[in-house]
């Protein structure tokens, strides 16, 4: 008998995760990386 390995995981799921990591990664470059939004105390908030 072989074992039935499938993925399990939807891909709605897996693309919705990736979405929501690029659009924090671009957060963080924007905001938190280049200081191009926020400045001084904000930015060390």
């Amino acid at each position: 008998m072989k074992p039935d390995y499938k993925n399990w995981v939807p891909k709605d799921m897996v693309y919705g995760l990736a979405g929501g990591t690029l659009i924090a990664l671009i957060l963080f470059l924007l905001l938190g990386a280049t200081g191009a939004v926020l400045q001084g105390t904000a930015r060390l908030v």
